[in-house]
């Protein structure tokens, strides 16, 4: 593996990897060293981006990769495969992760936990907070809200921030944007906003554990509300639908 640069209308040329900062001019332990400087940035690749590197692979390191390793078209998937590797075995490919134990099957590595220091929070409860009285501001511009009329938005985020820091109850490990789960697959005329597929999601939750705490706003925790489910029309919560809030 080299580098190759590119100074302003001239030919690229190779670059001496220890220049750049690395330990190793080139080989296996370069690679790893630029790799997991990528880590530090790369947190998720998509599919498509994954079946062209996966396809690099295949065609510069076939030899030190699975025997059924093949170039994939275009329209093909990138299948998981979940088997150890043999000793020595390049691994490139999509793998399931054990949820309990964050290991990886085919290279029996752990993942790292990313996880934030105090600056680091601060700084995101801070940006969040700003945020906020910005997107409340453009989402009500036809309303002819002003900035300052926008902080509010800020006050209760900071007031739910506060909430969220000084209950002592069991914390959550789940949040349900309520209003989305509520109306998903309802797009017909005999859909409505539904109370039971909320309530679903959070038995599914529990069920494997996790504690969640349901978002809504405050309009679908009235007795009518209107809903825009081929049309506009008003919804009237019925008595199962408000035992369901309630719960």
């Amino acid at each position: 593996m080299c580098f190759k640069t590119r100074d302003d209308n001239k030919e690229p040329h190779l670059k001496n990897a220890k220049a750049l900062g690395y330990n190793f001019n080139s080989g296996p332990m370069l690679f790893d060293e630029f790799v997991k400087h990528m880590a530090d940035d790369v947190l998720e690749i998509s599919a498509t981006s994954a079946k062209r590197l996966y396809n690099s692979f295949v065609e510069s390191s076939k030899d030190l990769m699975h025997e059924e390793a093949k170039v994939l078209p275009t329209m093909a998937l990138l299948e998981s495969n979940v088997s150890r590797a043999m000793d020595n075995e390049l691994i490139a490919g999509r793998t399931i992760i054990d949820s309990s134990t964050a290991r990886c099957p085919r290279s029996n590595a752990t993942l790292r936990l990313l996880k934030l220091n105090k600056i680091q929070r601060e700084r995101l409860h801070d940006g969040l907070i700003d945020v906020s009285a910005d997107a409340y501001h453009e989402f009500n511009k036809k309303r002819n809200v002003t900035r300052e009329e926008s902080k509010i938005a800020c006050e209760k985020l900071r007031e739910f921030s506060n909430w969220m820091n000084e209950r002592e109850q069991k914390p959550f490990t789940a949040v349900v944007d309520g209003a989305n789960v509520a109306y998903f697959g309802q797009n017909f005329h005999e859909g409505r906003f539904n109370y039971h597929q909320i309530e679903f999601l959070v038995k599914a939750l529990e069920s494997i554990h996790e504690h969640a705490l349901v978002v809504l706003p405050s309009k679908y925790t009235q007795d009518y509300f209107h809903v825009n489910l081929g049309g506009w029309r008003k919804q009237k919560m019925d008595k199962k639908e408000r035992a369901v809030l309630k719960r």
